[in-house]
């Protein structure tokens, strides 16, 4: 099971190891199949997006998919890029993560992609409701969802 703590040391583990992400991302995925593990990277090899979503992640979005919050955190890594959280609400009322995602860059194309590969993954995606805190992005949100 990826545990958010895995996130937190993927640049850790990348630089104490000397290899590339992308082998770092390859070894999660294929150790945890049931896991979605995508790597966007842009024509300079310059890693642009990591979206991860846990089997676990994957069932409880399933289970609670009427309502999703999408905030993003800054200084939370040592790549220098924002981590964006997908939550729902259980029946509990707690919030429960069901996806994450590591962005280069915060514009609308970048933020479309994220939700792109969150719908890819999750097809019933399309009643969701979305809740974003901020309203710069929740504008950037319901543009993307919008197109």
């Amino acid at each position: 099971m990826l545990l958010l703590k895995d996130i937190h040391n993927l640049r850790a583990t990348v630089n104490e190891r000397q290899r590339d992400v992308t082998s770092v991302l390859s070894e999660l995925a294929a150790s945890n199949p049931d896991d979605d593990v995508r790597l966007l990277i842009d024509d300079t090899s310059t890693v642009c997006q990591i979206f991860i979503q846990t089997a676990a992640m994957k069932e409880m979005f399933a289970t609670f998919p009427e309502v999703v919050m999408l905030d993003g955190t800054y200084s939370i890594n040592n790549c220098g890029m924002p981590l964006y959280a997908f939550l729902v609400q259980d029946g509990r009322g707690h919030g429960q993560l069901v996806g994450l995602c590591l962005l280069a860059g915060e514009d609308s194309s970048q933020m479309r992609v994220m939700l792109e590969m969150f719908a890819n993954v999750n097809p019933n995606i399309a009643q969701t409701h979305w809740q974003v805190p901020k309203q710069k992005k929740k504008q950037k949100v319901r543009r993307c969802l919008q197109q």
